[in-house]
């Protein structure tokens, strides 16, 4: 078995720990938001109804988002994984965030 190329590290506190302890090879694990995807000047959500509940996470059966989209609360929900999604305040539907209908 091949050694791994790198070491992730999450912060730079945690980088300067690790280098004291003499490990090599560190690379910093970038867990930021991707500004391909998502910009500030995008006001989208500002429309929606408050409050807004989310669901943030990997989008899967096991994950019973379902049961989310079910709940009887006020305001808007809205999801984001792959792709990001909105619930429809007049039915349990989902449609892909930015879509019309």
């Amino acid at each position: 078995m091949a050694p791994a190329s790198a070491l992730l590290v999450a912060t730079p506190d945690i980088r300067r720990r690790l280098e004291a302890r003499g490990f090599t090879n560190l690379a910093m694990w970038s867990r930021g938001v991707d500004t391909d995807l998502f910009h500030a000047a995008d006001r989208r959500s500002t429309e929606l109804a408050r409050p807004i509940f989310a669901y943030i996470g990997r989008v899967a059966v096991e994950k019973n988002i379902e049961a989310f989209l079910e709940l009887d609360l006020p305001g808007s929900k809205w999801g984001g994984g792959r792709r990001s999604w909105r619930a429809p305040r007049s039915s349990g539907a989902t449609r892909r965030a930015g879509s019309s209908g």
